[in-house]
């Protein structure tokens, strides 16, 4: 598998961008007005700065290992097995993401989000139906070739 290479221009480009980009977001937080009270998608923006505690940055940490271990874990198993055998596994997620969001949070899923589970995991099941090999044919040859050949035919 051949590796492709950027140029040094492209790279170059990206790099000079990254830090303008940060810079330019940093103004705009800080010099746009607040917004309107009870605004929760950007109240947090405006709050004054808090250090972690002991216990933040530890479960900070402790999510980063989980998390780490579980790329690495996806990523080894895509290596190894096949892609229509791994996949499905991660329909998983939908079950284990629900559990924690009414665990930690006390959401319900409402009907759309039950509905398009439902269709992500049953075009799932198809797929892993479509990918299984076809062996009623063989086995069917098979069988009958054994009983001509048991007739003495």
């Amino acid at each position: 598998m051949a590796l492709k290479t950027i140029p040094l221009a492209d790279a170059a480009s990206v790099y000079m961008s990254a830090p303008l980009f940060v810079t330019l977001l940093s103004f705009a937080v800080n010099f746009l007005p607040a917004p309107a009270p009870g605004n929760a998608i950007v109240d947090g923006l405006f709050q004054p700065w808090s250090s972690m505690t002991g216990s933040d940055l530890a479960l900070s940490f402790l999510a980063g290992v989980v998390f780490s271990g579980a790329l690495l874990s996806i990523t080894q198993a895509y290596r190894i097995a096949v892609v229509s055998t791994v996949a499905p596994f991660e329909y998983s997620y939908l079950l284990w993401v629900t559990l924690l969001g009414y665990l930690l949070f006390g959401d319900i899923p409402g009907p759309r989000t039950i509905f398009g589970a439902a269709l992500v995991v049953l075009c799932g099941l198809y797929i892993i139906y479509r990918e299984q090999p076809r062996q009623t044919r063989p086995l069917r040859r098979a069988n009958r070739y054994n009983a001509d050949q048991s007739k003495g035919g």
